[in-house]
């Protein structure tokens, strides 16, 4: 179909269905299965590098960081933030997505955001399979979860030279470990 520019696949599938017998698909399967088929198959360009279960956000990253770098540079956040997580609705086949049954979105991939006032300030790609986009250095005085390391490294992007932060979470996050860490961070 794509040597055919100009045509949506569903014309793509009538009229060479019609004009030449034996040559594509159209000849073994209808429209409506092609595109049952086509909905858990991905195609991509080959890579350079192989990219690896445990490296799946690696697609993501230029963009990514991109995003999260602007994101820093257009906005200073109030001295109120909050860290929550966020779900994008995600309904195919993938061993990334997590399923929250108490969520508007009960199905999806998971981030954990830093907002304010609606503006996602930071935010880190989660897996259900891999955990974190990111690896957080520990500290042997105050071990962490990785969740609550990931926080804590969230939080010490903000710019804290500007004005101090009051940060909101829900139990999620809360342990002693993380706010000795914080309260050590000031």
């Amino acid at each position: 179909m794509g040597l055919w520019k100009g045509d949506s696949p569903k014309e793509f599938w009538r009229r060479l269905g019609t004009q030449r017998q034996g040559v594509g698909p159209m000849d073994w399967m209808g429209y409506v299965r092609f595109q049952q088929i086509k909905r858990y198959l991905h195609i991509s360009e080959p890579q350079d590098t192989p990219i690896s279960p445990k490296t799946w956000w690696k697609k993501l990253e230029p963009l990514n960081c991109n995003i999260r770098t602007r994101a820093k540079e257009c906005f200073l956040p109030s001295a109120n933030v909050l860290v929550d997580e966020m779900m994008i609705g995600f309904l195919g086949r993938s061993a990334h997505t997590i399923k929250m049954p108490n969520k508007p979105i009960r199905l999806g991939y998971k981030i954990l955001a830093l907002c304010d006032a609606g503006y996602t300030y930071d935010w880190e790609l989660t897996s259900r399979v891999e955990g974190f986009s990111i690896a957080v250095p520990q500290s042997k005085r105050y071990p962490l979860s990785p969740t609550s390391s990931v926080v804590l490294q969230m939080l010490i992007t903000l710019p804290y030279r500007i004005h101090f932060f009051t940060v909101y979470m829900d139990n999620h996050f809360s342990n002693v470990g993380l706010f000795a860490r914080l309260h050590q961070q000031k």
